[in-house]
Parts: structure tokens; C-alpha cells; sequence
């Protein structure tokens, strides 16, 4: 039968007739219309600008371009869409089962990672989105995995690799793919030059440079198998090499040479001594004997001039150096200087028994003087009791001096101009500006100068000129101690250091700065310090402009106070009109509270500003939590004849957790009880609200009670 045309502004199907199953074949349907279609169409080809259908069964659509400008597809099976161009304009899918679609150019939504344009059925936040203009990521799980803009790709994920082959490493280049890095072993890279490897780092951090099997921390290679090994133990080792060359920059020359049975050639390259040396030095000669049993160091061989030898015995312990003087003929001579086996030093003498140790008739000397004849003199004590001393050979401009003789038994004296100045006496003490003194201190300095008998003063000073630039160190007072092994232990100490930059005499600022060594430290550390205003910081360097400022570390209170009931505890106060906060509270520098007076009263303020919240509802069921409020009363058990009203913390916090502070049962790592507070406070909001709830079913109730009353 040949087929007709029905033009039509609307049609619909409806298989609430007789017939259950509708099919048309080659249907052209005007597109100022619309097709609703609750039964079944099947085995058509539909054209329509809205269409409506509740199931499509073997429908094929073929075209150029197919548009829907609106659709609703309740399911849709077995259908084959395919097309030059697909746009949809609006689409809502509840299931597509069984579909193939072949798009050749389609634009999709920007998407984000927890709903991404492009997902899978039934894992909708895994897929590809767009982040932005000119970007493409990839999610898992909502998350942004991978990103790839217009300058960089970029992975939130490691990026694994294979391990690759010396042939095809894993890592590699474009145009050179046997150059590159992959990984032979376990904890273990190589470096690939042209397919053949050149260098590795394996699992114990050895460096291999043309070999693969390094046995040192750097171990060198080359062509001929020759080998260099640098390596670390008790020492820094470096061996292998035959000998090790040290050159110049062509390398046509050495500067010096370690053979390879250590001798070591400065000048030469091949040394037949432990030591050689072929060039000039700062010496005629350097060795007269080469012999195990001596060692000079010769002016010239006729003796002449210095020697300076070592002679040791036949068991080969080191004999002593002496500097001797001899006449012309090495006749007639003496040995004027010895330094002994033990490295005493000895003028005079062939036996020191000390460091140094100097030996002459009548009274040891030594003098130090000018060319104008202003000299320093070092005696010391001889048979006639002369007492020693070290000072001005005239006048006493300066005089340490000290004996029996020297003002008093077993005293030393410190003299400048004629005067005293200062003492060590008798008791280890030293004694400034006076004589003698009851205290107990090891030093003693009383009055300065100008003023011998007014207020002692004691400074440290620094070291140069008055300095201009904040935070260089004036001086320091440290608290030490020593050990066996001569070490000295820094327990505290009080410095002092600029506090700004200095402009001129008149304006030094300082600051002191208190440290003490911790528990288990061996230096100290910062505890305290005083700013160039006065303003104290405890635990902080900054004071933020506070005249006392203190942070704590760890558990520790910032600030603590006991003080017996008789006392009156902490007091503060103003001396200002109005308005005034007495204390404020911060939080990671956020305000978030204050304790206020003003001359009549006190006021408790925590931050409540509507311009930090967020979210904010009424509470729906006051009267509901109030009723799981547990008022009790009770006496403390510190307290026993003391009966209060209150709560049990972990039972309010059960209804209002934020009135409550702490755990229940909680304890510290020693097992001692934290235990919970309160800030009934807190429980305002509830008690509003339930009064609220209260006042509102009240005057329901008044309403309807007065309804009643008007009947």
C-alpha cells in the first residue's frame, strides 16, 4: 500500500485501547508538533522537536544530523544511534542499557572532579572534566588525579614506571630511546648511554662509573679496567691506582706524586725517600742523615751555623732536639736550648722538668723592652727571699707581684702607677679596689673608678665601637663548669645585645636576654628576655607590644600562682574611666574573647559576632534536650560540708558537648585523672530555646483557652 502523509499539529499513542503494540515504519512526523508515545514504538524513523516516549525498541536513527531539542527517555534498549553530528541541547537519562553510540564531534559540560562530564555507569564521580579553559583532568573517587594544561601534566599520584632494560630503558627521550634510566635491581638505578649503561647507584648508595658492580662509595672504571675506589671508614680512603698523581692543568707535569709504595715526591716523580723535595725550599738543607737513629737540620756541613737534630736509642724511642752553639772550628760548644723527649722546653738546662723551664745564677729574669729601654720584667722568688714578680722595672707602672714577702703571705698583687689595684689573696679570692673583704665570693670588686669607696660596679664591654645595627651581641655573663677531659659545661647565661639600630650616642637600645641549659641538654636556650621598652617576654622573644608577655611549651602552664587563703590572689586594675578590658583571650592571634570593667562592674565576653558564623538555624527541640538535663546536687569530695547545685560533666556533655571540657575517665601517661570541666554558660542557648518552645505552646494554649471561653 502506498504510504500517505498525515499532517497534524500533535499526536498521541496511547495503549489504552485494544491494541497493546504500536509500530511505525517510516514515519515523518512535521516538526512544529509534538509526539508522545506511552506505549510502544518500534522499527521507525522519527523526526519531532519534542518527543516523549516511555520505551524504543529497534529504532535506528540515520541522518546528517540529528537534533533533539528536548527529551525524556525512561529506558532505551537495544539501540543503535549513529550520526555526522549529535548535539543534545537537554537530556534526562535514567538508564541507558545495551547501547552503542558513535558520535563524531559532541560538546559535554565543564564537569568537576567529584561529578565529572564524562563518567561511568553506576561510578559517576570517576571520569574526565575540565577544570578550566584549555585543561583536561582525570578523577577517581571525586579527586583530581591528573591534570594536563597548555604548560605542564600534572599527577597527585606517583607515576610509575616499568623497570626497563639497558636496551629500553623506561625513562628516555624522543628521538634517542636507548638513552635513558631504568631500574636493574631492586633499590637500584642506571644510567643508559646508546643502549650501553654508564653509570649506577645501587641499593647501598654506591656510585659505579663504568662499572656495574661498585664495592666502594665511588668506585671509577675505565676502557682498560684501570680502577679508582674512594671510599669511607674510620678514614677517607682513596686506593686502587697504582699511584696517585697530583698535576698541573695540562697534565704534562706532576706538582706531586704518592708512588705505589708511598713515598711521596713534591718536585719529582719519582721519590726514593719516605719524603722528597727536588727544588728550592726555605732552607739550605733539610736532612743531614736519613739513618733510624738521627734526624738533623743543618746550616752546612762544617756546623757552623743551627742544628736541630733527634736522636733516638736503639729500641727507637725519640732522643730530645737541641740548639747548640759552637765555635769555628766545632771545637768548642754547648747545647743552649734542649727540648726534651716529653716536648719540655729547657734554656739553661738540660733537664726541664715543666714546659718551660729556664735556669741562670742569682735571680731568673726575662726582660721584654722597647729600643728606648721601657721594658717588662718576669722575676722570680730567689735564696735571699726576694719575692717575684712580673711588672715595670721602674716606678710600678704595672706589678703582679708575689711571695712572703710581697704584703702578706701567700697574697699577689696587681699594681698600676704606684698603686694597688687588686689582689688574689690568701683564700683564692680576687679582690678589686680593696684589700681585704669578709665576703664570701670568689670575686670582690668595690667601688669605680673616681669613687673608690661609693657603689662597685662591674662591666662587660664591647669589643669595638659603639655598633649601629639591631641584634649584635654586647657581652655575655655565663654560669660553666668543667670536667676531666677539660670541657666546659654551659649551664646559663644573661647577655646583652642591641635592640634596634643605633643613630647616635644618645640612642643605644638594649635588650638582656636570660638562657638556661634544659634537662638533657648540653646548651642553653632562650627563657627570657627584656626589650629596649622595658616589656618582658617569658618563652617568646616577641612581646607583641605587651609590657609581660609568656608562652608555655608542651604541657607546661604559661603562668602559674599559689598563694594561701589568707592572700588576696591575683589583682587587676585601671586607672582609667569607662569601659575597660582587663584581659583578653587570642587563639592562634584571633581574638575570641575578653574579661571587661568598668568602675561599678565585671563583665565575662566570649566572640560571638555574626560575621564568624555560619549555618546558623534555630534550635528545633529545646524543650526534647532540656529534659535530658541532669540538675543535681552534690558536695565535692575536697569539700565534704559544702552541698552545690550542678551538673555531672559527661552527662551534660551527652546533651550539649560544647558546655564540657575533657573525656570522661580520662587519664595522663602516668595514669593520674584528667579530668572534665564545665561552663554552664554554655547551656544558655538551650534554656532559651526550650523557653521559647515553652512560651509559644503557652500562649497556644492561652489562645485556645480563650477560643473556648468566647463559645
Amino acid at each position: 500500500m502506498p504510504y500517505g502523509t498525515i499532517k497534524v499539529d500533535n499526536i498521541t499513542f496511547d495503549n489504552g485501547g485494544t491494541d497493546k503494540l504500536i509500530t511505525v515504519s517510516g514515519l515523518f512526523f512535521s516538526t512544529s508538533g509534538a509526539l508522545t508515545v506511552t506505549g510502544t514504538i518500534s522499527g521507525g524513523n522519527v523526526t519531532a522537536p519534542t518527543a516523549t516516549f516511555t520505551t524504543l525498541t529497534g529504532i535506528t536513527t540515520a541522518g546528517t544530523t540529528v537534533t533533539f531539542t528536548s527529551g525524556s527517555f525512561t529506558s532505551l534498549t537495544g539501540v543503535t544511534t549513529t550520526g555526522t553530528t549529535a548535539t543534545f541541547t537537554s537530556g534526562s537519562f535514567t538508564s541507558l542499557t545495551g547501547v552503542t553510540t558513535t558520535v563524531t564531534s559532541g560538546v559535554f559540560g565543564l564537569g568537576s572532579a567529584a561529578a565529572p562530564s564524562i563518567a561511568f555507569s553506576g561510578d559517576t564521580n570517576n571520569g574526565i572534566y575540565s577544570p578550566g579553559a584549555d585543561q583536561v583532568a582525570i578523577s577517581t573517587n571525586g579527586t583530581q588525579r591528573l591534570a594536563v594544561d597548555t604548560a605542564a601534566t600534572t599527577s597527585t599520584l606517583p607515576v610509575v614506571h616499568p623497570l626497563g632494560a639497558v636496551g629500553t630503558p623506561s625513562i628516555t627521550f624522543t628521538g634517542d630511546l636507548n638513552t635513558g634510566i631504568y631500574s636493574p635491581a631492586a633499590d637500584t638505578l642506571a644510567f643508559v648511554e646508546g643502549g650501553a649503561e654508564a653509570m649506577r647507584l645501587d641499593s647501598s648508595g654506591r656510585l659505579g662509573l663504568g662499572t656495574s658492580s661498585p664495592d666502594s662509595k665511588l668506585n671509577v672504571v675505565d676502557a682498560s679496567g684501570n680502577s679508582l675506589r674512594i671510599g669511607f671508614g674510620s678514614n677517607f680512603n682513596i686506593y686502587d691506582a697504582a699511584t696517585h698523581a697530583f698535576r698541573n692543568n695540562g697534565g704534562t707535569s706532576d706538582y706531586m706524586r704518592i708512588d705505589s709504595s708511598g713515598r711521596v715526591g713534591i718536585g719529582t716523580s719519582s721519590p726514593s725517600q719516605p719524603l722528597q723535595v727536588v727544588g728550592a725550599i726555605a732552607s739550605t738543607a733539610i736532612a743531614s742523615s736519613l739513618t733510624a737513629a738521627s734526624a738533623f737540620i743543618d746550616y752546612n756541613t762544617s756546623f757552623n751555623g743551627i742544628r736541630v737534630g733527634s736522636v733516638g736509642n736503639t729500641t727507637g724511642t725519640a732522643g730530645p732536639i737541641y740548639f747548640s752553639q759552637y765555635s769555628s772550628n766545632a771545637s768548642v760548644g754547648r747545647d743552649a736550648v734542649i727540648i726534651d723527649s716529653s716536648g719540655r722546653l729547657g734554656i739553661g738546662t738540660t733537664g726541664p722538668s715543666s714546659l718551660l723551664h729556664l735556669v741562670s745564677s742569682g735571680q731568673p729574669t726575662i726582660t721584654v723592652a722597647d729600643d728606648a729601654g721601657r721594658s717588662l720584667q718576669v722575676k722570680a722568688p730567689d735564696s735571699s727571699a726576694n719575692p717575684g714578680f712580673i711588672g715595670t722595672t721602674t716606678n710600678h707602672d704595672f706589678l703582679l707581684q708575689a711571695g712572703t714577702t710581697a704584703g702578706g703571705l701567700n697574697v699577689m698583687r696587681f699594681n698600676t702607677a704606684g698603686s694597688e689595684r687588686a689582689r688574689i689573696d690568701s683564700s683564692g679570692r680576687l679582690l678589686v679596689g680593696t684589700s681585704s673583704n669578709d665576703s664570701n665570693a670568689k670575686l670582690v670588686c668595690q667601688g669605680f673608678v673616681g669613687g673608690e669607696a661609693s657603689t662597685g660596679a662591674f662591666a662587660v664591654r664591647y669589643g669595638s665601637t659603639r655598633p649601629t645595627a639591631a641584634d649584635i651581641g654586647i657581652g655575655t655573663v655565663r654560669f660553666e663548669s668543667t670536667s676531666n677531659t677539660n670541657l666546659n659545661y654551659h649551664y646559663a647565661s644573661i647577655s646583652c645585645a642591641t635592640d634596634g639600630a643605633s643613630s647616635s650616642d644618645t640612642d643605644i637600645p638594649g635588650r638582656l636576654v636570660f638562657s638556661t641549659t634544659a634537662d638533657g641538654a648540653s646548651s642553653p636556650t632562650e627563657r627570657m628576655r627584656i626589650g629596649n621598652a622595658g616589656n618582658v617576654g617569658i618563652g617568646q622573644a616577641d612581646t607583641a607590644g605587651a609590657r609581660l608577655a609568656a608562652t608555655s611549651t608542651g604541657t607546661a602552664y604559661a603562668g602559674y600562682f599559689t598563694f594561701p587563703n589568707t592572700a588576696q590572689g591575683i589583682g587587676i586594675a585601671s586607672t582609667g574611666a569607662g569601659t575597660v578590658a582587663a584581659a583578653y583571650f587570642f587563639n592562634n592571634g584571633t581574638n575570641v574573647g575578653s574579661i571587661n570593667m568598668t568602675s561599678s562592674a565585671t563583665s565575662y565576653a566570649t566572640s560571638s559576632d555574626y560575621r564568624l558564623k555560619e549555618n546558623v538555624v534555630q534550635i528545633p527541640d529545646g524543650i526534647t534536650r532540656l529534659l535530658q538535663l541532669k540538675p543535681s546536687r552534690f558536695n565535692f569530695i575536697v569539700d565534704p560540708d559544702h552541698t552545690v547545685d550542678g551538673f555531672i560533666a559527661h552527662e551534660a556533655q551527652a546533651v550539649v558537648p560544647e558546655c564540657v571540657t575533657g573525656e570522661k575517665d580520662a587519664v595522663d601517661e602516668d595514669g593520674n585523672p584528667v579530668y572534665q570541666g564545665i561552663d554552664q554558660s554554655k547551656l544558655v542557648p538551650l534554656l532559651t530555646a526550650a523557653l521559647k518552645e515553652a512560651i509559644a505552646k503557652i500562649e497556644a494554649l492561652e489562645t485556645r483557652l480563650s477560643a473556648l471561653e468566647g463559645k
